[in-house]
């Protein structure tokens, strides 16, 4: 055989066996891909196991047995997804024979059989270490779930301990409303009795009667309320004249106040179908909140009109104003803005917009107004057909 011969039968072979490991990386992909979920492609998964078993040739071919290299190849495995429970076995039957022609000695089998073991044991090493670390996020997660937990329930706890506070003393400021023009007028019968006349005395005591009945409706709403977002208001709609009820709102603002409460609208309002005690509420409450609100010196306007099924009435001051992002908030139980001198924890707005709601209406902060504020509700009209049967 000349050495040409020679040269290309020693290419052909070197051909043939890089064939052979390229054809057994890629049966090792199909075996493993068909048990495993790997961020790889069929042809990245090919490569990267082609490196591998390069690697384990490269081992094997040393005269020296080294088996960290073979048990990184196992961590690999690992690192790389094939985490399977068939992993190891069906790595150990695909490359039970090496794919390269080798001196079938006693010692180079034992070697490839020590590279395999090693591989299997850097396997079974790196997949022990994952499982327990992941073991240990999910110990680290739940300890962090438990904290944010039982901090959360200390926050709720403080919640609820405020809002039981700020009940407590928001019943104190609802109760103002209607008492003191109850006292007002009781201190103007006792101190002014010789000079009223029988027409003057039977006004107060009407007026002291209607904050007497509204007072009622308020306690008996806050005492059946174990919460406030489940507070039932009690609202009985009947048929009556909208501007009486605007009129007797306005009277029972104090006189003593020195400002001046005027009405300024349509005067022929008509019917509307709403809860006359309720609604003075509703009034009384932002009648009461513009005077708090309010320079001395400054009017408070009550404007009414009706409008297609509607009668829509507003009360408009000439104070501060309200800042446009506390718009929506102002309705919001116990939310007050800033911290003023005026007592109470906001809880009026919020009761006037449930009680126009149960009464069918709407209340909202008019967001056009300048200078003060302007709320704006509607009640809802009598049709004229129930108006002529009335």
């Amino acid at each position: 055989m000349s050495p040409a011969d020679d040269g290309g039968d020693v290419e052909e072979v070197a051909d043939s066996e890089t064939d052979r490991v390229i054809a057994l990386a890629a049966r090792w992909a199909r075996a493993l891909l068909g048990n495993s979920f790997v961020p790889l492609s069929r042809q990245e998964t090919e490569q990267q196991l082609l490196c591998q078993l390069r690697e384990l040739l490269d081992l094997h071919s040393r005269e020296i047995f080294v088996a960290e290299p073979a048990s990184r190849v196992g961590a690999w495995l690992v690192d790389a997804h094939f985490v399977a429970p068939s992993v190891v076995a069906t790595t150990l039957e695909v490359l039970a024979e090496p794919p390269v022609d080798v001196p079938s000695s006693e010692g180079s089998r034992q070697r490839w059989t020590l590279l395999l073991g090693a591989l299997a044991e850097g396997f079974a090493a790196r997949l022990v270490d994952r499982v327990r670390r992941e073991q240990q996020e999910i110990v680290d997660a739940a300890f962090v779930a438990r904290e944010q937990t039982q901090q959360e329930l200390r926050r709720s706890e403080r919640r609820l301990e405020q809002a039981r506070e700020d009940f407590i003393t928001t019943v104190s400021h609802e109760l103002k409303t209607p008492l003191t023009p109850i006292k007002g007028y009781l201190h103007t019968l006792l101190n002014r009795e010789g000079s009223l006349s029988a027409a003057q005395r039977a006004r107060c005591y009407r007026i002291m009667l209607d904050q007497a009945e509204l007072l009622t409706g308020l306690v008996q709403d806050l005492l059946g309320a174990a919460e406030l977002q489940h507070v039932g208001f009690t609202v009985r709609p009947q048929v009556v004249e909208a501007r009486d009820v605007i009129d007797r709102a306005l009277e029972v603002m104090p006189p003593d106040t020195g400002r001046e409460f005027s009405f300024r609208g349509d005067e022929e309002l008509g019917l509307v179908r709403c809860d006359p005690v309720r609604l003075r509420q509703v009034l009384t409450n932002l009648l009461t909140n513009a005077d708090k609100y309010s320079p001395p010196e400054r009017p408070v306007h009550v404007c009414a009109r009706r409008e297609s099924a509607m009668v829509h009435i507003a009360v408009r001051d000439f104070g501060a104003g309200i800042a446009p992002e506390f718009r929506t908030a102002i309705f919001e139980p116990f939310r007050r803005l800033g911290a003023g001198t005026q007592r109470g924890a906001g809880l009026g707005l919020h009761i006037a917009r449930r009680l126009v709601e149960a009464m069918g209406g709407e209340i909202w902060l008019d967001p056009d107004n300048e200078p003060g504020a302007m709320f704006r509700l509607t009640v809802p009209v009598v049709p004229d057909d129930r108006r002529e049967r009335r």
